[in-house]
Formats: structure tokens, sequence, C-alpha cells
């Protein structure tokens, strides 16, 4: 009796500590993958990865990690597979939903893309990407003032991010709210300085809020680094046209 109690014993144990050391190896060829995911190293990222999921075909944190590797690498088909498998295994990982929002955007889904970045922004809503993301979508789809809302979220997340200013400016000229807009510019100058494209962008909102002597300084400051964009300028400022900066 004894002997029989010791093998259904065993028959129990052994499957579950052969899990145990599926599981404890798969969280190691995960993190292995992860230190090279954040050295950039996204194709020897894959291997590891795949080992993980085979070990734990449920490892929803490794299907997330393998589709981070896919996008790293631009291979999105791939990448759509695993982050769609995460998300089916109910991940809580933010970026997965929002690395998938990015590529359903990119091939014109813009309704999955949308559900996709609330539903990142929702399990963590002080990453300022996915915001400029869900705003940027907004922007493309005309919808201008759902833009300027998510645009303004980026911005107080990341008040240092010229790219986001610049975005939420022109949201903002698109609604002819060229004040605001001017501002917003005027700050994205200030923290990245020389692109000329955000310059001439300036200069066409001070001459949509009348303020020609400081697009006449705008102008003076392109001309000597890109003639053809300073006479964009200059055409505007000696122009009897009243400008719409919403153009850009």
């Amino acid at each position: 009796m004894k002997r029989l109690f010791l093998l259904v014993a065993l028959s129990i144990l052994f499957p579950v500590l052969a899990a145990a050391q599926s599981t404890i190896r798969a969280e190691a060829l995960n993190d292995q993958a992860v230190e090279l995911i954040d050295a950039g190293k996204f194709a020897q990222a894959v291997k590891p990865l795949k080992a993980a999921i085979q070990l734990r075909p449920d490892y929803t944190i490794a299907y997330g990690n393998l589709g981070a590797a896919f996008y790293g690498m631009k291979q999105f088909s791939d990448a759509t597979v695993a982050l769609e498998k995460a998300i089916e295994l109910k991940s809580t990982v933010a970026e997965d939903y929002s690395k998938l929002g990015a590529i359903y955007d990119q091939i014109g889904r813009t309704d999955k893309a949308i559900i996709l970045f609330e539903r990142a922004i929702v399990l963590q809503p002080d990453f300022a990407p996915t915001h400029y993301n869900l705003g940027n979508v907004y922007l493309k789809l005309q919808k201008y003032q759902q833009a300027i809302v998510w645009l303004k979220h980026a911005v107080e997340l990341e008040p240092n991010n010229a790219m986001m200013r610049v975005e939420l400016g022109n949201a903002l000229s698109r609604r002819k709210k060229y004040r605001e807009a001017t501002w917003q510019i005027e700050q994205a100058v200030k923290i990245q300085p020389q692109d000329l494209e955000v310059e001439l962008f300036l200069g066409q909102l001070y001459l949509a809020v009348h303020n020609k002597q400081s697009a006449q300084t705008q102008y003076q400051k392109i001309l000597p680094l890109n003639s053809e964009l300073a006479q964009k300028l200059y055409q505007a400022i000696y122009s009897d046209k009243i400008i719409d900066a919403a153009s850009k």
C-alpha cells in the first residue's frame, strides 16, 4: 500500500516539477532576450523568445517581447502575429497594445489603431508617446479637436519634447487657433533649434497673427541656412494674400 501511495505521489510530483523547471527556463530565456532588445539587438532576441514560448506556450510576456523584437526589425507582419497573441492571452503590458496600434495605423486601419491606443492609455496613462500617437491618428483623420486633446496630454507629460509640441501646434493651426499654435511652436524652437521646416512654420504663424516683424526676423534667420525655404517665407511676407498657417 505504501509503495502504491509513493508511485501515485511521484506520478503527480514529476509533472509539477517538470512544469516548474520549464517555467524557470522560459523566464531565464525571456530575461536574456529583454537584455538584447534593450541593447538594440532585436534579431538576436528572437531565438531565445521562441524557445521560451516553446517551453511555455501561454507565456504572454514572451509573445509581447517577441512582437517588440520583430517591431524593432521592422518585420511588422511577424510583429502583428506575436502582439495579437499576447493580447489574446490578456496582456497587461501597455506597450503591446501601443506597438500593435502603430502597425495598424501604418496600414491605414485607424479604427483598430484608435482602440488599441486607448487600451494602452488605460493600462499606462502616463506614457506620453501613446497619447501622441492617438493624437496623430485623429490629426490624419482631420478630427482636429480630438487631436488637440490627446496631443495636449502628450505635451503635458513630456513638455520638453519638441516633436510633440510641433504636432500640437499643427493641430491648433488647423482649427485656426493661431496664437496658441504660435506659442507651442516657439517652445519647440527653443527646445530644438535649427529645424528649418519648423522655423518656416513659425514664420507663417507670425503672419497669421499679424506679427510681420517677427516673420521678417524668421526670414533673416532661415536665409543663410536654406535660401529656398527663406524665399517661401519672403513671398508670404510681401504678398497681399491672407496667410493660412494651416497649410503647413
